[in-house]
Formats: C-alpha cells, sequence, structure tokens
C-alpha cells in the first residue's frame, strides 16, 4: 500500500491540527517501533447496493483501521477525535468518488 498523505484526503489542517497530526505520527512511529506488526489491523471492502429507478450501482468503499494508540487525558482523545473525523470526512469523499468508477479498488482485506 502507497503513503497517504493529506493533499490525497483533501484536507487542509489548522495550525493547531496540524501540531496535533505530528505529535500523533511521533506517537506512531515510537509504538510502531515497540510493537508487533499483528497488533495493527486495517481492512477494506466495498458495499454495492442500487440506485432506484435503474440509475446503476452506488459502490460505497468501507474501511478499519486500529493501531492501538493510547491518550492519557478526555481532551486529548476529543482532539484526536475532531482530527480524525476530519481526515475521514476527506477521505471518504475521495474514497466514494473513485469507487464509483473502480469499486474492485478498494474490494481488499488483510491478511
Amino acid at each position: 500500500m502507497s503513503r497517504l498523505s493529506l493533499k490525497q484526503c483533501k484536507t487542509e489542517l489548522t495550525k493547531n491540527e496540524r501540531q496535533l497530526h505530528e505529535r500523533i505520527l511521533n506517537l506512531r512511529n515510537k509504538l510502531f517501533a515497540h510493537s508487533d506488526e499483528e497488533f495493527i489491523r486495517f481492512s477494506s471492502t466495498v458495499l454495492t447496493t442500487a440506485l432506484p429507478d435503474d440509475r446503476g450501482d452506488m459502490h460505497i468503499p468501507l474501511f478499519q483501521f486500529n493501531e492501538g494508540l493510547k491518550f492519557s487525558s478526555r481532551r486529548k482523545i476529543d482532539e484526536v477525535i475532531g482530527l480524525i473525523r476530519k481526515l475521514m470526512h476527506g477521505l471518504m469523499i475521495q474514497m466514494f468518488d473513485e469507487a464509483q468508477v473502480n469499486p474492485e479498488k478498494y474490494d481488499w482485506k488483510d491478511k
């Protein structure tokens, strides 16, 4: 899998969000340096549903990710959740648009 950038997620971060993103990347790097790769879980699939009035199918990419990061305070958790929601929103728009053209691109699962 190739590296995913913020630009590919079609998301622009505020200064505070960029700082939080950097802190998360640092935590992630420490976690990966001291973890078994079996601890990380990522999977993706496509849900296909028929559109009304014989307009064809709509392909909805779905994914699940758990990297095991832990945070010490509720405020930090809320900040991280807000950032994740913003990134996922941009990413899902990108994936939804691509899935309409190439649904098989997102129909894969972790091993």
